[in-house]
């Protein structure tokens, strides 16, 4: 079992003018208040949904409705109270889209299932410093699993074989014990960090 982080991400140079927006939200009568969480699919599928309802709903805003983006892995949040409105988009691309979308000013929020990665730090290094701890926010760990086939003889691989095996170095179950047939392995697509956890973590 490995465990990995999840984070939302906030450039310091965005953080006050995102602070008042949340604290905005009950405030600004007339109009609708809006914002924007990208990044991994991990956290947006539901942990973020929930945080952002209850959030709204702590704020005074019912009721909270989930309504269809029309787009797969994104979902809008919505609430109300006399006199304004709040709008709150979820895309759960993946950690990296998340990245992205923050560069572009696209993101209020980044929301990833890794750390920041130094050529990122490097390509926003002239609005935050995406490193210093007012800029990430951890708000969940978890652990992530490796599985094999029931019917696999294999039942126990250290760390350094499994680095082998997501390498490519060891490419047939024999070469470790095993029957002799190719290894197949199924991971998520290179959009979200989980694809390069197993990488990362057995180096």
């Amino acid at each position: 079992m490995m465990q990995r982080r999840h984070s939302f991400g906030i450039p310091q140079s965005a953080l006050p003018g995102m602070l008042s927006l949340l604290l905005l939200f009950h405030t600004s009568p007339g109009h609708t208040e809006e914002m924007e969480i990208h990044g991994s699919n991990t956290i947006g599928a539901r942990l973020a949904p929930l945080l952002v309802k209850g959030f709204l709903t702590h704020r005074g805003y019912n009721p909270v409705q989930t309504i269809d983006n029309s787009k797969d892995n994104e979902k809008v949040l919505t609430g109300s109270q006399t006199g304004s409105s709040v709008r709150v988009l979820i895309a759960a691309h993946g950690s990296s889209t998340g990245f992205n979308a923050l560069e572009a000013r696209s993101a209020d929020i980044w929301a990833s299932s890794r750390a920041v990665k130094p050529a990122e730090v490097q390509q926003m290094a002239e609005r935050a410093n995406l490193e210093g701890l007012g800029n990430e926010h951890v708000i969940a760990i978890d652990g992530l699993a490796v599985l094999v086939h029931p019917s696999n003889q294999i039942n126990q691989l250290s760390i350094g074989t499994l680095a082998r095996v997501f390498s490519g170095e060891i490419r047939n179950w024999s070469e470790i014990g095993g029957a002799n047939q190719s290894i197949t392995l199924y991971a998520r697509d290179d959009r979200s960090s989980t694809e390069a956890i197993p990488a990362d973590r057995c180096q």
